[in-house]
Protein backbone atom coordinates (compact mmCIF):
# COMPACT_ATOMS: atom_id res chain seq x y z
CA UNK A 1 0.00 0.00 0.00
CA UNK A 2 1.31 3.25 -1.12
CA UNK A 3 1.63 6.45 1.48
CA UNK A 4 -1.36 7.83 0.22
CA UNK A 5 -4.13 4.92 0.32
CA UNK A 6 -2.58 4.96 3.58
CA UNK A 7 -3.76 8.21 4.02
CA UNK A 8 -7.13 7.58 2.48
CA UNK A 9 -7.58 4.83 4.97
CA UNK A 10 -6.99 6.80 7.80
CA UNK A 11 -9.18 10.13 7.03
CA UNK A 12 -11.71 7.60 6.65
CA UNK A 13 -11.09 6.09 10.05
CA UNK A 14 -11.29 9.04 11.60
CA UNK A 15 -14.30 10.40 9.92
CA UNK A 16 -15.90 7.34 10.94
CA UNK A 17 -14.55 8.02 14.66
CA UNK A 18 -15.72 11.32 15.11
CA UNK A 19 -19.20 10.27 14.08
CA UNK A 20 -19.43 7.40 16.61
CA UNK A 21 -17.48 10.00 18.96
CA UNK A 22 -14.93 7.59 19.41
CA UNK A 23 -11.92 9.33 18.86
CA UNK A 24 -9.81 11.58 21.30
CA UNK A 25 -7.65 13.43 18.62
CA UNK A 26 -7.59 17.15 19.11
CA UNK A 27 -9.79 19.68 17.75
CA UNK A 28 -10.86 23.19 17.96
CA UNK A 29 -14.26 23.54 20.51
CA UNK A 30 -16.76 25.41 18.35
CA UNK A 31 -17.02 29.18 19.34
CA UNK A 32 -18.93 32.47 18.13
CA UNK A 33 -16.04 34.86 17.07
CA UNK A 34 -12.69 32.78 16.01
CA UNK A 35 -10.95 35.48 14.08
CA UNK A 36 -10.94 37.40 17.77
CA UNK A 37 -9.81 34.46 19.51
CA UNK A 38 -6.88 35.46 21.53
CA UNK A 39 -6.17 31.48 22.40
CA UNK A 40 -2.37 30.95 20.82
CA UNK A 41 -0.79 28.06 19.12
CA UNK A 42 3.42 27.76 18.32
CA UNK A 43 3.26 25.92 14.90
CA UNK A 44 5.10 25.27 11.29
CA UNK A 45 3.16 25.71 8.36
CA UNK A 46 2.74 25.50 4.68
CA UNK A 47 0.73 28.81 3.01
CA UNK A 48 -1.43 28.15 -0.02
CA UNK A 49 -0.49 29.56 -3.44
CA UNK A 50 -2.82 32.68 -4.58
CA UNK A 51 -4.15 30.15 -7.49
CA UNK A 52 -5.06 27.71 -5.51
CA UNK A 53 -6.37 29.77 -2.83
CA UNK A 54 -8.80 31.47 -5.49
CA UNK A 55 -9.58 28.22 -6.70
CA UNK A 56 -10.73 26.96 -3.29
CA UNK A 57 -12.86 30.25 -3.02
CA UNK A 58 -14.73 30.02 -5.99
CA UNK A 59 -15.75 26.27 -6.05
CA UNK A 60 -16.17 25.48 -2.56
CA UNK A 61 -15.99 28.49 -0.14
CA UNK A 62 -18.95 31.01 -1.72
CA UNK A 63 -21.11 27.89 -2.65
CA UNK A 64 -20.90 26.88 0.85
CA UNK A 65 -21.00 30.60 2.29
CA UNK A 66 -25.00 30.65 0.30
CA UNK A 67 -26.29 27.72 2.41
CA UNK A 68 -24.28 28.97 5.32
CA UNK A 69 -23.40 32.34 5.98
CA UNK A 70 -23.33 32.00 9.83
CA UNK A 71 -20.27 29.70 9.93
CA UNK A 72 -16.93 31.28 10.00
CA UNK A 73 -14.53 30.96 6.73
CA UNK A 74 -11.21 31.39 6.35
CA UNK A 75 -10.04 34.44 4.59
CA UNK A 76 -7.47 33.40 1.70
CA UNK A 77 -4.69 34.46 3.50
CA UNK A 78 -4.89 32.40 6.32
CA UNK A 79 -5.07 29.05 4.27
CA UNK A 80 -2.58 26.74 4.86
CA UNK A 81 -1.16 23.05 5.62
CA UNK A 82 0.17 22.26 9.43
CA UNK A 83 3.47 20.39 8.50
CA UNK A 84 4.11 20.00 12.59
CA UNK A 85 2.49 21.67 15.72
CA UNK A 86 4.68 22.76 18.89
CA UNK A 87 2.06 23.98 21.17
CA UNK A 88 -1.86 23.95 20.99
CA UNK A 89 -4.04 26.74 20.83
CA UNK A 90 -4.30 28.10 24.94
CA UNK A 91 -4.27 31.52 27.18
CA UNK A 92 -1.84 32.15 28.10
CA UNK A 93 0.18 30.37 25.46
CA UNK A 94 2.07 27.23 26.73
CA UNK A 95 5.70 28.56 25.44
CA UNK A 96 7.60 31.16 26.07
CA UNK A 97 10.00 33.09 24.36
CA UNK A 98 12.77 30.89 25.23
CA UNK A 99 11.10 27.65 23.80
CA UNK A 100 10.87 29.75 20.28
CA UNK A 101 14.55 30.29 20.11
CA UNK A 102 15.01 26.19 20.94
CA UNK A 103 12.38 25.34 18.17
CA UNK A 104 14.08 28.35 15.89
CA UNK A 105 17.41 27.03 16.05
CA UNK A 106 16.95 23.03 16.35
CA UNK A 107 14.78 23.31 12.94
CA UNK A 108 16.97 25.64 11.20
CA UNK A 109 19.31 22.88 11.07
CA UNK A 110 17.01 20.27 9.97
CA UNK A 111 14.35 21.76 7.73
CA UNK A 112 16.52 22.98 4.91
CA UNK A 113 18.01 19.93 4.50
CA UNK A 114 14.54 18.07 3.12
CA UNK A 115 13.20 18.85 -0.45
CA UNK A 116 10.22 20.53 -1.41
CA UNK A 117 6.98 18.28 -0.66
CA UNK A 118 4.11 17.60 -3.07
CA UNK A 119 1.03 18.05 -2.00
CA UNK A 120 -2.57 16.82 -4.08
CA UNK A 121 -5.82 18.57 -2.54
CA UNK A 122 -8.13 16.71 -2.99
CA UNK A 123 -11.72 15.81 -1.11
CA UNK A 124 -13.37 17.18 1.88
CA UNK A 125 -12.83 16.13 5.33
CA UNK A 126 -15.47 16.47 7.60
CA UNK A 127 -15.21 17.10 11.49
CA UNK A 128 -17.35 18.13 14.66
CA UNK A 129 -16.95 21.60 14.53
CA UNK A 130 -14.74 22.23 10.87
CA UNK A 131 -14.41 21.23 7.27
CA UNK A 132 -11.17 21.42 6.08
CA UNK A 133 -9.73 19.72 2.30
CA UNK A 134 -7.97 16.90 2.21
CA UNK A 135 -4.14 17.42 1.39
CA UNK A 136 -1.98 14.04 0.40
CA UNK A 137 1.56 13.30 -0.01
CA UNK A 138 4.21 10.79 -0.04
CA UNK A 139 6.08 9.32 2.47
CA UNK A 140 8.78 12.32 2.28
CA UNK A 141 6.52 14.21 3.99
CA UNK A 142 5.81 11.61 6.85
CA UNK A 143 10.04 11.68 7.08
CA UNK A 144 10.00 15.03 7.95
CA UNK A 145 7.24 15.15 10.60
CA UNK A 146 9.01 11.91 12.42
CA UNK A 147 11.79 13.75 12.50
CA UNK A 148 11.13 17.12 13.65
CA UNK A 149 8.39 15.52 16.37
CA UNK A 150 11.66 13.52 18.02
CA UNK A 151 13.83 16.91 17.75
CA UNK A 152 11.11 18.35 20.09
CA UNK A 153 11.38 15.52 22.48
CA UNK A 154 14.85 16.03 22.49
CA UNK A 155 14.61 19.80 23.21
CA UNK A 156 11.82 19.54 25.95
CA UNK A 157 9.33 20.36 23.77
CA UNK A 158 7.43 17.15 22.68
CA UNK A 159 4.02 18.11 20.82
CA UNK A 160 1.20 18.46 22.62
CA UNK A 161 -1.75 17.37 20.56
CA UNK A 162 -3.52 13.96 19.99
CA UNK A 163 -3.60 13.11 16.46
CA UNK A 164 -5.48 9.95 15.24
CA UNK A 165 -3.07 8.28 13.87
CA UNK A 166 0.38 8.21 15.42
CA UNK A 167 2.45 6.35 12.19
CA UNK A 168 0.50 8.12 9.55
CA UNK A 169 1.09 11.79 8.83
CA UNK A 170 -1.84 13.88 7.74
CA UNK A 171 -2.17 17.38 6.01
CA UNK A 172 -5.19 19.64 5.43
CA UNK A 173 -6.41 22.71 4.62
CA UNK A 174 -9.25 24.11 6.72
CA UNK A 175 -11.72 26.71 5.18
CA UNK A 176 -14.62 26.62 7.75
CA UNK A 177 -15.09 26.43 11.36
CA UNK A 178 -18.66 26.26 12.85
CA UNK A 179 -20.11 28.62 14.70
CA UNK A 180 -23.51 26.70 14.96
CA UNK A 181 -24.68 23.25 13.90
CA UNK A 182 -24.98 23.17 9.97
CA UNK A 183 -28.33 23.15 8.52
CA UNK A 184 -29.76 20.62 6.18
CA UNK A 185 -28.81 22.79 3.32
CA UNK A 186 -25.45 23.13 4.54
CA UNK A 187 -24.39 19.62 4.82
CA UNK A 188 -26.35 18.33 1.16
CA UNK A 189 -23.41 21.01 0.01
CA UNK A 190 -20.70 19.65 1.57
CA UNK A 191 -21.67 15.89 -0.03
CA UNK A 192 -22.02 17.80 -3.21
CA UNK A 193 -18.00 18.92 -2.71
CA UNK A 194 -17.26 15.77 -0.53
CA UNK A 195 -14.66 14.24 -3.55
CA UNK A 196 -13.78 17.70 -4.84
CA UNK A 197 -10.03 18.04 -6.38
CA UNK A 198 -8.74 21.54 -6.07
CA UNK A 199 -4.70 20.81 -7.69
CA UNK A 200 -1.26 20.37 -6.13
CA UNK A 201 1.27 22.15 -4.25
CA UNK A 202 4.87 21.96 -4.11
CA UNK A 203 5.57 23.39 -1.11
CA UNK A 204 9.10 25.12 -0.73
CA UNK A 205 8.70 27.37 2.14
CA UNK A 206 8.00 26.28 5.51
CA UNK A 207 7.02 29.03 8.39
CA UNK A 208 7.33 28.83 11.89
CA UNK A 209 4.47 30.83 13.32
CA UNK A 210 2.58 32.29 16.20
CA UNK A 211 -0.97 32.25 15.61
CA UNK A 212 -4.90 31.56 16.95
CA UNK A 213 -7.05 28.35 16.04
CA UNK A 214 -8.04 29.97 12.08
CA UNK A 215 -4.56 31.26 11.65
CA UNK A 216 -6.22 34.99 11.67
CA UNK A 217 -3.86 38.21 10.35
CA UNK A 218 -4.43 40.03 13.48
CA UNK A 219 -3.24 36.72 15.80
CA UNK A 220 -0.32 35.71 13.33
CA UNK A 221 3.18 36.33 13.66
CA UNK A 222 5.85 34.46 11.05
CA UNK A 223 8.81 33.95 13.51
CA UNK A 224 11.16 32.42 10.48
CA UNK A 225 11.24 31.02 7.48
CA UNK A 226 12.90 28.14 6.24
CA UNK A 227 13.60 26.75 2.75
CA UNK A 228 13.41 23.46 1.76
CA UNK A 229 16.74 22.42 -0.10
CA UNK A 230 16.10 22.41 -3.93
CA UNK A 231 16.30 19.32 -5.89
Amino acid sequence: MDYQEKQKKVFREMEKAFKEGKSRATIVEMMANYADDNQICLTTVVFIPKYLRERIQERIIKPLKKTGPAQYFYPLQSLHITIQGIRIVHRPPLFTKDDIEKVKKAFSRIIPQYSPINFEIKGILELPTSLSLKAFSDKKFHDLVMVLRKTLDQIGLPDDKAYFSKNVVLGNISFCRYTRKPNELFQKKVKEFKNVEIGKINADKVHLITTNAVCHSNKTDIIKTFNLRKK
